[in-house]
């Protein structure tokens, strides 16, 4: 992807259990050389048998910095 060009993902958590689920979620590996990455949402709580969409946004800003941030989601 290209400077200036912006793509997106969706990652979808789901609750199966009888239970809410509280989640969060740790960048573990940046450096901060580039912000590239942004998630729509870091925590919250998903109720019992439903889902949650967290939207990743990738738009680089740097010319030929790779991006190798890592997310831990705990739950």
């Amino acid at each position: 992807l290209t400077v200036g060009k912006t793509a997106q993902k969706v990652v979808t958590l789901k609750n199966c259990s009888l239970v809410k689920a509280h989640f969060e979620v740790n960048s573990i590996n940046d450096d901060g050389k580039d912000g590239s990455l942004e998630l729509s949402c870091s925590h919250g709580v998903i109720n019992p048998g439903s889902s949650y969409e967290i939207t990743v946004t990738y738009s680089p800003s740097i010319v030929g910095m790779q991006t190798n941030t890592q997310y831990l989601f705990k739950v």
